[in-house]
């Protein structure tokens, strides 16, 4: 009891629902780190606009890399690839096409909770509700910011367009006006005609 039992994977089709899995994970933990950690930190940096751009890219990739770094660390250790000089390890084989998990044999999975045993139907039900819980609301807030981003762009593409559209009509305006007070000034320049001067008999 309590044996395990090695089960190797390999590549497949179904893969590619781990990928579209990983990919919207990766999409909503962008979206979450941005909205709530670096847009609020630079704000208050009071950057301009390029150099905000800059800064938030810069933080993008630098909790990418820190994420790797601790996820490649996490899975040296666990794999106990950093023990007894074994790292040469990696290359042994190369390249792995299968991935090994020690899956609990059906003799311990039969066990009742009572013995500490929670690898039980209900529990695994209840854990896949909640994830998937957890993903539906992630992209619903993935949803609102991007509902927002696009709001927001169009507010201020409509306000820098109204703003245009009012410097033309002053211009016009100015232009127009300056044309007219050309006009009265030239009127007001021309030669009065000699018979109006002519004295009377």
């Amino acid at each position: 009891t309590g044996r395990a039992i090695s089960t190797a994977f390999t590549y497949g089709l179904k893969d590619i629902f781990t990928v579209f899995f990983f990919t919207l994970m990766v999409i909503i933990f962008r979206a979450v780190e941005q909205e709530y950690i670096i847009d609020k930190f630079s704000k208050k940096l009071r950057l301009s606009k390029v150099k905000q751009n800059k800064f938030v890219e810069s933080c993008s990739l630098l909790v990418f890399y820190i994420v790797s770094v601790v996820w490649g660390g996490d899975i040296l250790a666990t794999e106990n690839w950093v023990q007894n000089d074994s790292i040469h390890g990696l290359y042994k084989d190369y390249p792995h096409t299968e991935m090994s998990f020690a899956l609990p044999n059906e003799d311990s999975a039969s066990e009742p909770m009572g013995k500490g045993n929670f690898n039980q139907p209900i529990i695994r039900y209840a854990a896949t509700g909640c994830i998937i819980a957890l993903q539906v609301y992630m992209l619903m807030k993935f949803y609102a910011v991007v509902t927002k981003y696009s709001r927001d762009q169009k507010e201020a593409t409509a306000v820098v367009n109204r703003s245009k559209q009012i410097r033309r009509n002053a211009k016009k305006s100015k232009d127009a006006k300056k044309d007219a007070d050309s006009a009265n000034e030239k009127v007001n320049e021309e030669p009065v005609s000699p018979s109006k001067h002519k004295k009377k008999d």
